[in-house]
């Protein structure tokens, strides 16, 4: 691989970060007076902190040195805030695609199916992370019934199902809606005498999927009854215990400013399931507010747009590139796709920007990323499915004392950078390699680093977070730090 020549990026210069920093206290003072006085919740607030410091030298770095021609490189520490900050969460997407597309999902065809919700129910599910599994576990059932009977139909014995889901929390405008997209091994696995078989499934038709809606429609009404929640019933019970966080949740998903009376107006209750379903386009149906599309599609042996599928599935909230200022102070947001009524962009205030982007912050310690069937982990055929086999394979290695030992699957940003840009950040342009020397957390020994680097050589400052300034090959491909177009009603081939 060949060296590259990194500028130093600079968050501080990017339109989220200049709104966040200069509006962050409007926009809680436009909570409180919607809630009657009531703050957002601290993890939202620390959240928004952590992420007007990611990318600054000043609240930490790490610094890198290579022997060769002694040249030092200063890179400052991530923030790692979900929902965000788009910097962390593309980082997070490179990794996790390439540890599943690596380690976890084997060579067979896949088929990505996304089950949108009413807009009720993406409020309840936004903050009611018992009510949200349940949802998840009763559309996971009513599509691996569809596998399952199509297989014993077809004299497959015990069929078993592998899936791995992703909770979204965003649309294209930035408005808080919860869907889920799981991307389903498109066939079975049986096991015979110790050998592990995989069987394709048949060709997928729309009223297939008119079936696995209205199933998973029935399915998801009886645990909402189980929680408590009628057809007519208002969501209401988290306004009391966390008002600013409620409204804040309603304001996002209706698309509203946050205005107290009009983001607090109940919501339209639509999961009542007594109508048929309605096919809308290939392998897509619609039934009472919920929406399915399944005709996406992945070959076996097209493992490139495996690895885009699951980055569509795990990527950012927004993209930096699609945000823009304008000259009366309002931001412009660039949709992704065009929608059907032909609007291309929606722009908002600069308050709005902020409170939509702390909607999409999920609560702390909830995964998003899920694993089912022969995916899971304690499943008993997983090991003989999944490339990894008995071990997922470990990314960093323990250099202490001389002993090579493998301690972590985490990816670390060097290799992140190298898996998305194909591009080595840690060799040097002399042809040495470039090592880790330290890391420097204290506040007051960071200032005092960048303090002297300042005088001496501005242009020290240089992060391998950023993208390349420049590459030394013709060919780069797509950027894949931006968010692939993926439509779910395209049918991807090998």
């Amino acid at each position: 691989m060949s060296a590259v020549t990194y500028a130093r990026r600079q968050p501080e210069h990017t339109v989220l970060h200049r709104v966040v920093t200069a509006r962050w206290g409007a926009a809680q003072e436009l909570c409180r007076d919607a809630s009657d006085g009531a703050a957002l919740p601290d993890f939202i607030v620390n959240a928004v902190q952590r992420y007007l410091g990611c990318g600054d030298l000043k609240r930490g770095m790490v610094r890198i040195h290579c022997h060769g021609c002694g040249q030092d490189l200063f890179v400052a520490v991530s923030c790692k805030v979900r929902g965000m900050c788009p910097s962390c969460d593309g980082k997070r997407m490179t990794e996790m695609s390439s540890h599943l597309v690596d380690s976890v999902l084997p060579a067979v065809p896949m088929r990505q199916w996304v089950l949108s919700l009413p807009y009720d129910l993406r409020y309840l599910l936004a903050w009611n992370m018992p009510l949200r599994s349940a949802v998840l576990s009763a559309f996971m059932r009513a599509v691996q019934r569809h596998y399952v009977q199509q297989a014993k139909m077809g004299g497959v014995a015990n069929p078993q199902t592998g899936a791995i889901s992703v909770v979204q929390r965003f649309n294209s405008a930035l408005q808080l809606d919860v869907h889920f997209h799981v991307l389903f091994a498109d066939g079975v696995w049986s096991e015979q005498d110790g050998a592990v078989t995989f069987h394709p499934a048949e060709v997928l038709n729309t009223l297939d999927v008119q079936a696995v809606i209205l199933d998973a429609a029935c399915r998801i009404a009886r645990q909402l009854k189980r929680f408590g929640y009628a057809d007519d019933d208002e969501p209401a019970p988290f306004d009391a215990s966390d008002p600013a966080h409620a409204q804040l949740l309603r304001a996002a998903i209706q698309g509203r400013q946050l205005t107290g009376a009009e983001a607090g107006s109940p919501l339209a209750a639509a999961w009542a399931t007594r109508a048929a379903p309605r096919p809308v386009s290939r392998n897509c149906a619609e039934l009472g507010g919920y929406s399915l599309h399944a005709n996406t599609r992945v070959h076996e042996v097209a493992r490139d747009r495996l690895e885009q599928l699951c980055k569509y599935l795990l990527r950012p909230a927004v993209s930096a590139s699609r945000l823009e200022l304008l000259d009366n102070g309002r931001v412009r947001l660039a949709l992704k796709t065009t929608w059907r009524n032909g609007v291309t962009h929606v722009t908002m205030p600069q308050a709005d920007l902020i409170l939509r982007m702390c909607a999409q912050i999920p609560l702390p310690r909830r995964p998003s990323l899920r694993y089912h069937g022969v995916f899971a982990p304690a499943a008993r055929l997983r090991s003989k499915i999944v490339p990894a086999g008995d071990q997922a394979r470990c990314r960093r290695k323990n250099l202490a004392e001389g002993c090579k030992r493998e301690t972590s699957t985490r990816l670390a940003w060097s290799e992140a950078l190298k898996r998305a840009f194909r591009e080595d950040i840690l060799q040097c342009q002399c042809g040495s390699r470039r090592v880790v020397l330290a890391a420097v957390l204290a506040r007051g020994e960071c200032e005092r680093i960048v303090r002297h680097l300042a005088v001496a050589n501005p242009e020290d400052f240089v992060a391998i977070r950023g993208p390349p300034a420049e590459f030394e090959f013709v060919d780069a491909g797509p950027d894949p730090w931006d968010l692939p177009d993926v439509d779910p009603g395209d049918e991807l081939a090998a």
